[in-house]
């Protein structure tokens, strides 16, 4: 026959449960106020809170209370033992090792399938590889489990624009700019999206006063600010503002502080991102690069 529950039990199973809720709602709270929020922290806390309160569901139940937690603990429980693979391919990934990244980014997912963070290291392995077409797929997963998911969203956002013809497609990257930045408005790198399809679907206004606001606003790093002053230069050559040397200059030399400025005096050798700009101001632009052509040949 089973004991009859005290008043101090049945205080303790209380004050338990509320310890419980309370460190699972930190760790929701603390994955979801940040974009780049850690995703162990958050599974850890929440794993946490809920390990509190499985040992006394059973007796909350003898009191009346239906507590309807089975498969959210199952999930919980799927998404820790995901865990160790999914840290594994990360590592893997940031040496630089697809191969065996990918590899435990998988096993991650035969844990739980719907471990979202290992599909978006698979997309961006395939992102890495210039594989598009399998990394908008990949990013694509992530949304149907998750469709307010900002790193899907913004990855989508760029890869619709750096694809090449026929997967390059600016309204899309506009859709998916638009949907990350109904959830983070000042999100920089999404308005930077934004402009550049709107610069390509011929809004060079309205591109513009975006491209503006982020500057002004500091929305982006520091090192990719280089970024989004090319991005005004052919907003405004396409709009009848002659490029200046003065501001090729000021490129130049923001290029030769950050690696990705020289990545971006490279790609203006392109004769495709050199018809972006307004076809008088092409010979200014080539003209430029020749001269600085002996520090572009040393950076490749």
């Amino acid at each position: 026959m089973k004991r009859p529950f005290t008043w101090n039990q049945f205080v303790k199973i209380i004050c338990a449960t509320s310890a419980g809720l309370l460190i699972a709602a930190i760790g929701i709270k603390l994955a979801a106020g940040e974009l780049l929020a850690e995703v162990s922290l958050e599974t850890l806390l929440i794993a946490l809170g809920i390990s509190i309160l499985i040992p006394y569901i059973s007796h909350l139940e003898a009191f009346g209370v239906k507590v309807e937690v089975r498969k959210q603990v199952d999930d919980l429980s799927a998404r820790i033992q995901a865990m160790p693979d999914y840290i594994l391919g990360s590592e893997y990934h940031f040496e630089g090792d697809l191969l065996i990244a990918e590899r435990s980014y998988r096993k991650s997912l035969e844990q739980c399938p719907d471990f979202w963070p290992a599909l978006l290291g698979i997309a961006g392995i395939y992102d890495d590889q210039e594989q598009y077409v399998r990394a908008i797929t990949e990013y694509r997963r992530v949304l149907e489990i998750d469709k307010d998911n900002l790193y899907a969203l913004n990855n989508l956002a760029n890869l619709y624009m750096i694809a090449p013809q026929p997967i390059k497609n600016p309204r899309k990257a506009l859709e998916m700019a638009d949907r990350a930045l109904t959830i983070l408005p000042t999100l920089g790198s999404a308005l930077h999206y934004k402009a550049i399809a709107l610069i390509d679907l011929g809004q060079h206004q309205e591109a513009l006063t975006i491209l503006k606001g982020v500057v002004d606003q500091g929305l982006m790093a520091e090192e990719e600010r280089h970024w989004t002053m090319v991005e005004i230069m052919v907003a405004n050559s396409n709009l009848g503002v002659r490029v200046s040397n003065e501001t090729l200059e000021k490129i130049f030399l923001r290029a030769c502080e950050h690696a990705a400025g020289k990545r971006m005096l490279l790609a203006l050798l392109n004769e495709e991102e050199q018809e972006r700009f307004a076809v008088a101001d092409r010979p200014v632009i080539k003209h430029f690069l020749k001269k600085k052509r002996k520090y572009l040949d040393e950076t490749i």
